[in-house]
């Protein structure tokens, strides 16, 4: 459903690549602003992916695990935004959050990456950053008020923002 807002299409599969626009592009902004810090100039993002495949690095490949697939990431010029949701707490591990950096890292050696890790409950873990890395642990609740914003009388969008005000008020999450 979330996916669906964003690109404005009835249905997003894997890899789906598209130019967020308008309120989108708006969202993603907030969003990022929210959880990185104001930003000079950020523009819109200039792409966004959602459940894209990103190829391993070569000495990480194996007959079992060719690449990874965070659920977004949005491209700025300035920086690069990875976006894992996870509605499950035993799903939660920091291996997929430092497999996802080091991926990102590998395709954009010189960009900054923004890590926001979604979850129903707080990490226990912090990554393994480099100097042009951030990471950021939030709740959904945290991440759907900046995103949604600026899609206030849009059904899709109030009915996603109180699936999960109500999912965190009921713990159902957990």
């Amino acid at each position: 459903m979330l996916d669906c807002l964003m690109t404005g299409l009835p249905k997003v599969g894997y890899n789906h690549r598209f130019i967020p626009v308008g309120p989108t592009a708006e969202g993603m902004t907030r969003l990022r602003e929210w959880a990185f810090g104001k930003i000079e100039s950020p523009g819109s993002p200039n792409e966004a992916i959602s459940e894209g495949t990103w190829a391993l690095p070569p000495d990480r490949v194996t007959s079992q695990r060719k690449g990874c697939s965070p659920d977004w990431v949005i491209i700025w010029t300035d920086a690069i935004l990875i976006v894992e949701f996870k509605t499950k707490a035993s799903s939660m591990t920091l291996s997929q959050v430092e497999e996802q950096l080091t991926v990102l890292r590998h395709h954009h050696p010189s960009m900054p990456l923004l890590h926001l890790y979604v979850t129903p409950v707080p990490a226990t873990f912090q990554p393994s950053l480099d100097l042009m890395m951030r990471y950021r642990n939030i709740s959904w609740s945290e991440f759907v008020e900046p995103l949604l914003a600026p899609f206030p009388a849009l059904p899709d969008g109030v009915a996603l923002g109180r699936f999960v005000a109500a999912g965190d008020a009921a713990s159902w999450w957990q």
